[in-house]
């Protein structure tokens, strides 16, 4: 019987037989496993806690459902995945019609990649098993949920209902274990067996729009209620002892708050005169500060002031908001090591997401003056990397801190505004533009786009001074090769609300300061203006020169924005190869430039820690690990490739830098430094890049293609390694730089990378040799040079007759005072060069022969200048192997032997002058074949070419070549046809004569013409070169009498032609 007693004793302590609507309410509130409740784990350290900051860690305290510091179950899933269950007491239903149960439940992670792993599951027991009723494997992103479940169908012994809370992590069934293991807790309060009321309680409170006397207070109605009772006041009061009202809004605002205080408030819903709900769970909010004014200042320091989350670090009218608002902290150093202006603190904002879930925004206590125009912020800002794409910072207002819908950016600021470096710099916003501004009362400073972090620190908010100029960036200085002097451009500020002019500002260079000069223009309240120094710089020798300009404005209230800085790097030209350099006697004019620990010395690391030669050399830090987030580089000197033809570089080098993460690359500029491009590809020899996913190069925009030396331990280079490789793309450019280029993300340093016994040299050097050289031949016509590979120049002239992928063109050397020319061809488009007459060019190739055509079969071009002078055409009446790739003029009339083509291709006319014949190559690509296949200038055998220029050439299948030569005219404006009826003689197709005497003569020549067919007949005549040395018009049809003075003149034969209508006359005269 005791026995019996003692089991019946057990059963009467756990079963709840209470008569009232409301037959379990459990809060938790114990701190330990209510009685009556068990609780069953697989594993003995996975059981149910109960409190307030169980499993969330001492500084995660958690409200619970009813938003106060009260306790709650919690279930911590740190360790192994398995299910652990929470079991009510029996309890009693009986007498109530509609029962129900209810609870509220949280889970920690608002990550989608948990679920669903986290999962609560409800069972009941039907007297003789566990039934599951629902799994909750729901995320809980805004807090804790409530759970409703009629329950009349659960009981058992017909009104006794029980029901199991099991908890389960990694997909661990009921009472086994799972395959996973999560961080990521969860939670239950509040859980309730009732009479299912007829007015439901309200849901979902929450407060918006929070001022330092307003809130509006809303919240989720179940019953379309038509008024409400809100209770509130100070945090944690007792519900019965606020301030009650009655309303009839959702949301609804309330007044009269004090500022900076915590309130809770509850709200109940009126459905009918006799049917209330019962009072909702408390929700929370506090108001915000009592606007200020300006002047105002934070440093992020002072006593009570903690380091980490930015909300727990305990500032009062200060916030961080947003979904990533953790992000934002409270920290005694910087990632790169930037000192803190006003110690010990600063406020970083980690890498953000701000178009994705992650924004944080930095919030300010609320200022009444903001929207009057008339004030402005100052802060130190600083960057982790100098890339804006890295990093960037928002700055705005807001109109609601708890909405981050509410912000509008009034500028971005990133590493650029503060001097371009990763140290703090002043940054100065004019909060003047009252559009944007509108009614806003806050200031909000956000993480922009990027992974790098930012920091903020020495904040003022002040009235805009009326005197506050300041130089905001200079240009027109960087980078370059040689010490020439530059032209000093700086834009100017106007910060202050008064406008300035006739204000001295001058510059310094390495601080020697230049006369101050005068700006005489006007600039307005907030405007900028650019001036430019009458004082240009000096640079006596190669170096870094630090040139600082600044105003000069007596009245100036703030001088801390006066100035702005920049660097000059002059480099030193080497024009004389090979080259060397070891750095043992400096630096040799390579100069360290951009975020980087890149310095010359003695290597004295634990990896690398000698030079390759000598004792000096270049490296990441000399005695350890680089930063992270660097971004910098090694400029060399400037070097002429001018007379390179097959540039190559060689260097010792050392790497050790995180795989993939951190690296270096090789890179050249040749437009001063405004582009750079890199110097080879991965894979290639002799021991070129390893990688092509470097982020730390890619990520900061150093170099876009990733590729570069990386790796640590046997992924590295182990020790100094000679790399080599063509610099073959930079071949006769005249001012090339070289870099070596290092990147680093944003975490893991190693000791980086090291250079050192740099050699530039020309790999192979073809010989060069005048155009007359390289074009003769031997007795039957075969070249002498065969084969012979040469670099030769000259003068383009003519067109490229190849007109497609590929290229023939002639140049001529006017080396020796007379022409020689050569042909210059190939199958395909050589160094992207397009044929253009009057360049100078300087080509590399093999001397080859077709058909008896001399060429240089090309495959390198450089063109050495533009708009060179043709040479004047050579004048023959007759084709040879002198007259092969020379420019000519015909100085004969020569009369079609036949008439000119009509089909699409290449064609030969034949021309006589009664002495020698000649073939006329019509070319496809020229616009003479174009002009001559339209029917108006189609030719005939019997026209005359009456002047005609071009490019001699040949064709002769078989040797020995001594014939077909050729003239190639190579535009229509180099030819002059003359049509006539009959005949082959031109005198012949006129009754027209032209009579020239004495000739030969020393002094006076007499012209008569007669029998000319116009009124309107032309008289010219030429020297033996062609040039126009007397013209006329010959009035008389019937007849001309004209004497002229030719005692000046030099002695020779000159060409008179008379142009009658389409006929012409010609005849020789003879000075003696």
């Amino acid at each position: 019987m005791k026995r019996i007693y003692l089991l019946l004793s057990l059963c009467i302590f756990t079963y709840i037989s209470a008569q009232g609507q409301v037959r379990l309410n459990e809060d938790f509130s114990s701190g330990l496993l209510p009685t009556g409740w068990t609780m069953t784990s697989v594993s003995a350290g996975d059981s149910w806690e109960f409190g307030t900051t169980v499993d969330f860690g001492p500084s995660q305290v958690r409200p619970d459902a009813s938003n106060n510091l009260g306790e709650y179950a919690n279930i911590d899933f740190s360790d192994d995945p398995d299910t652990t269950s929470l079991i009510t007491p029996k309890v009693s239903i009986g007498g109530l019609t509609t029962p129900r149960l209810t609870f509220y439940y949280i889970t920690q992670t608002t990550s989608t990649s948990f679920s669903p792993f986290n999962r609560l599951i409800l069972d009941y027991w039907n007297g003789t098993k566990w039934i599951n009723i629902t799994v909750i494997d729901s995320l809980t992103p805004a807090g804790w949920t409530f759970y409703d479940f009629p329950i009349n169908s659960y009981a058992f012994n017909v009104d006794t209902v029980q029901f199991r809370f099991s908890a389960q992590e990694g997909g661990a069934a009921v009472g086994g274990t799972g395959t996973a293991t999560f961080d990521q807790d969860l939670a239950l309060d509040q859980v309730v067996i009732e009479e299912t009321p007829t007015c439901f309680v309200t849901q979902n409170l929450a407060a918006s729009n929070i001022s330092s006397t307003t809130a509006n207070l809303s919240w989720v109605d179940p019953n379309a209620a038509g008024s409400f009772e809100i209770e509130y006041d100070t945090a944690g009061f007792t519900l019965g002892t606020g301030t009650s009202t009655i309303v009839t809004t959702n949301p609804t605002t309330i007044t009269g708050l004090t500022a900076s205080t915590a309130y809770d408030f509850y709200v109940r819903a009126i459905c009918a005169a006799a049917d209330t709900s019962a009072w909702s769970s408390a929700a929370s909010f506090v108001t915000a500060c009592a606007p200020l004014t300006a002047p105002y200042n934070e440093n992020f320091d002072g006593a009570g002031i903690g380091t980490g989350d930015f909300n727990n670090a305990g500032f009062t009218c200060w916030q961080a908001v947003g979904p990533g608002a953790n992000d934002i902290d409270i920290v005694t150093s910087t990632d790169q090591a930037a000192p803190i202006p006003t110690g010990p603190n600063a406020v970083e904002l980690n890498d953000g997401d701000w178009t994705g879930n992650d924004s944080a925004i930095l919030v300010s206590p609320p200022f009444s003056d903001l929207s009057s125009g008339l004030n402005r912020i100052r802060f130190q800002a600083a960057f982790e990397s100098v890339a804006a794409a890295s990093v960037s910072m928002y700055v705005g207002v807001m109109t609601d801190p708890t909405n981050t819908g509410t912000f509008v950016i009034l500028d971005t600021i990133s590493a650029v505004d503060v001097g371009g470096t990763t140290n703090f710099g002043q940054v100065v916003i004019n909060f003047n533009n009252t559009s944007l501004i509108g009614s806003a009362e806050y200031i909000a400073i956000a993480h922009g786009p990027g992974t790098f972090e930012a920091y903020v620190d020495s904040f003022t908010y002040e009235p805009i001074p009326a005197n506050d100029l300041g130089i905001v960036s200079i240009s027109g200085v960087s980078t370059k090769c040689g010490s020439n002097p530059d032209s000093v451009d700086v834009t100017i500020t106007n910060f202050g609300s008064a406008a300035q002019s006739n204000f001295q500002l001058a510059y310094s260079v390495n601080g020697v300061a230049i006369t101050p000069e005068t700006f005489t223009g006007s600039i307005g309240a907030g405007n900028s203006a650019t001036y430019r120094f009458s004082t240009t710089t000096t640079y006596p020798t190669g170096g870094s020169y630090i040139i600082n300009a600044y105003t000069l404005l007596g009245t100036d209230v703030d001088n801390s924005n006066d100035t702005a800085s920049t660097t000059a790097i002059i480099l030193n030209n080497t024009s004389s190869f090979p080259y060397a350099e070891s750095f043992e006697t400096g630096n040799g004019g390579w100069l360290a430039e951009g975020n980087t620990t890149f310095e010359l010395g003695v290597p004295a690391a634990t990896i690398i820690d000698t030079a390759s030669d000598g004792t000096q050399a270049w490296v990441t830090n000399l005695t350890g690990t680089y930063n992270s987030g660097e971004n910098g580089w090694v400029n060399s000197p400037c070097f002429n490739f001018s007379n390179m033809v097959e540039p190559e570089i060689e260097l010792d080098i050392w790497y050790d830098a995180e795989n993939s993460f951190d690296g270096a690359v090789m890179q050249a500029s040749i437009d001063g430094g405004a582009t750079w491009f890199k110097i080879g590809a991965d894979g290639d020899t002799v021991n070129w890049y390893n990688d092509n996913t470097i982020s730390g190069l890619s990520g900061s925009g150093l170099e876009p293609s990733g590729e570069g030396w990386t790796g640590t331990g046997t992924g590295g280079s182990l020790a100094w390694i000679t790399a080599r490789h063509e610099l073959d793309t930079l071949a006769g450019q005249s001012s090339v730089r070289l870099r070596i280029a290092f990147g680093s993300d944003g975490s893991v340093v190693d000791e980086g990378f090291g250079f050192d016994n740099v050699k530039i040299y020309d790999k192979y050097v073809v010989p060069y040799y005048p155009v007359g050289i390289i074009n003769t031949v031997d007795a039957n016509g075969v070249a002498d040079s065969l084969n012979v590979r040469v670099r030769t120049s000259g003068t383009v002239v003519g067109i490229d007759l190849d007109g497609n992928n590929g290229l023939s063109f002639t140049i001529v050397d006017m080396s020796t005072s007379s022409q020689e020319g050569i042909n210059i061809f190939n199958f395909n488009d050589v160094s992207n060069y397009v044929v253009n007459e009057g360049d100078s060019i300087m080509v590399i190739g093999d001397i080859d022969q077709f058909n008896g055509l001399q060429e240089v079969f090309v495959d390198s071009i450089m063109v050495i200048s533009t708009n060179a002078t043709i040479p004047s055409p050579i004048l023959t009446n007759s084709l040879s192997e002198s007259t092969e790739s020379r420019w000519l003029e015909l100085i004969d009339d020569f009369v079609l032997l036949d008439p000119s083509g009509t089909g699409g291709g290449s064609y030969n006319m034949d021309a006589t002058n009664g002495t020698d014949t000649i073939t006329i190559r019509v070319d496809s690509d020229t616009d003479v074949h174009d002009s001559l296949a339209i029917t108006t200038n189609s030719l005939v055998a019997g026209d005359t070419v009456c002047m005609m220029r071009g490019v001699g050439g040949q064709f002769d299948n078989s040797n020995p070549f001594t014939s077909g030569y050729q003239i190639f005219p190579q535009r229509w404006s180099d030819v002059m046809f003359c049509r006539f009826v009959s005949g082959v003689a031109e005198n012949q197709e006129s009754n027209a004569s032209l009579n020239i005497y004495p000739n030969p003569t020393n002094g006076l020549v007499t012209i008569q013409a007669s029998k000319l067919s116009t009124n309107n007949a032309r008289l010219i005549i030429r020297d033996l070169n062609g040039k126009i040395i007397f013209e006329d018009r010959l009035n008389s049809g019937s007849g001309h009498t004209q004497t002229l003075d030719f005692s000046d003149r030099a002695n020779g034969v000159y060409f008179i032609t008379i142009i009658d209508g389409d006929k012409l006359i010609h005849q020789k005269l003879i000075k003696n």
